[in-house]
């Protein structure tokens, strides 16, 4: 190869010398290219493996994870 490549977004490295770039793990996410690290979702938000950024939880959840209002709630 001729050059490195740069992670994408949803994905990163922090190993030198590596020639893979891991997925963000659930709940965390990189929105950048070249990143070193993924970052953690905020309260009230999501994500799967290899997000590129984490959407709001469904209507009638909430919380970190998001869970389901408890009744009376929502």
């Amino acid at each position: 190869m001729g050059s490195c490549l740069e992670c994408v977004p949803g994905y990163s490295q922090k190993e030198s010398s590596s020639f893979v770039c891991k997925p963000c793990p659930k709940d965390h996410f990189t929105n950048e290219t070249s990143q070193t690290h993924c970052q953690e979702c905020a309260i009230g938000t999501f994500s799967l493996p290899g997000s590129a950024s984490c959407p709001v939880c469904a209507v009638g959840e909430a919380g970190k994870p998001c869970t389901k209002c408890a009744p009376g709630k929502y």
